[in-house]
């Protein structure tokens, strides 16, 4: 099926550019989770964390753990919304993309199929627009 491989299910991707410094939108997005994991999140950015998102707006509680974080580049952590049988991966990276902006990607894995998939794209899209219009 479309977005779905042998070793790690179905994934998806999402891109979005800024006109915004790589360390502008680092900021933004560990200072301001909410825009993009959702309102009422704890979440600390540190290897090894864990973090849970209150359930808000129709979508459910989820949890997960902080894997990687390097600073102006990339966060990579576990997330499991309630009622998933197990975590997806996610990963947030950052690039300078030239002429002052700034490419912010998101890429999930090992969703559990296809409409996850599919949903994922359309709240990843929405998230993608919450940050890039907080950009100061």
């Amino acid at each position: 099926m479309v977005g779905e491989t042998a070793d790690v299910g179905f994934q998806v991707g999402v891109q979005r550019s800024v006109t915004a410094t790589v360390t502008q939108v680092w900021e933004l997005i560990t200072s301001r989770p909410e825009l993009w994991l959702g309102e009422g999140v704890s979440v600390t950015f540190v290897r090894g964390e864990q973090y849970e998102v209150s359930p808000a707006g129709g979508a459910p509680a989820a949890s997960g753990e902080v894997r990687v974080v390097k600073p102006g580049d990339r966060l990579r952590m576990t997330c499991q919304p309630d009622g998933w049988q197990a975590p997806a991966t996610l990963q947030l990276a950052l690039s300078q993309s030239g002429s002052g902006k700034t490419a912010f990607h998101a890429h999930l894995e090992k969703l559990p199929d296809a409409d996850t998939r599919e949903a994922m794209r359309k709240r990843w899209r929405e998230a993608l627009e919450r940050i890039a219009t907080a950009i100061p």
